[in-house]
């Protein structure tokens, strides 16, 4: 304030009073005035603020954190596949060329393996699963099947008893889930054997191409 005073002041001083009158005195020094008024205004009125940008930008919620917190889905466990019973091909896969077959004196598809196997012989679950049903075919004889986690279905057919297998019971692999027989009408012709097929997706797969050891 001091420093605006002694401007006005200098700026007085310098007017040629008889010149501009008395009157012409008083219009100036009010000029003069007013001039040193503005600048204090300019003077003492405070910057404006700036705009908080960085803090609405810490303030406003990342859409993508939410995400990062959100649980990983786990996986579909696979089973581990094993072999039903331990016996040699006798009758290998033959899904998309019809055979000839002996029983039944025709030509048709074996999307199947056909074990080698002892009369009454346990057979396992080839892997965990829940049995999804259990019938007696009057080509296939005994028959059960088990869903498996990974969406697997494997069928055991050729079966001696359905006593051993109860539907809805969920197996372990290894579990023994029937034995072996000789109801298959379509395959009687053949030795003791267990007929065994795998579907996934509902096509049905050389159950040798989901295990990678050799049955033996």
């Amino acid at each position: 304030m001091k420093q605006i005073t002694a401007q006005i002041w200098e700026k007085v001083k310098t007017l040629n009073w008889r010149q501009i009158g008395w009157y012409g005195a008083v219009a100036g020094v009010l000029v003069v005035l007013g001039i040193g008024s503005r600048g204090y205004r300019r003077q003492e009125l405070p910057p404006p603020a700036p705009t908080p940008v960085a803090a609405m930008a810490a303030a406003t919620p990342d859409p993508l954190a939410a995400l990062a917190v959100l649980p990983t889905p786990s996986p579909t466990p696979v089973p581990a596949y094993q072999w039903p019973v331990d016996g040699e091909i006798i009758g290998e896969f033959a899904g998309d060329h019809p055979v000839w077959c002996a029983g039944l004196e025709q030509w048709q598809t074996h999307p199947a393996l056909d074990l080698a196997a002892a009369a009454g012989e346990a057979v396992a679950a080839c892997a965990d699963g829940v049995i999804t049903d259990a019938w007696q075919d009057h080509l296939w004889g005994n028959v059960v099947e088990i869903t498996h986690p990974d969406g697997g279905v494997s069928r055991y057919a050729n079966l001696s008893t359905l006593k051993l297998a109860t539907v809805g019971e969920e197996v372990a692999a290894g579990q023994v889930i029937g034995a072996v027989g000789q109801t298959a009408v379509c395959e009687c012709d053949m030795p003791w054997h267990l007929h065994f097929s795998y579907q996934k997706g509902g096509e049905f797969v050389n159950f040798e191409e989901i295990v990678s050891k050799n049955p033996f």
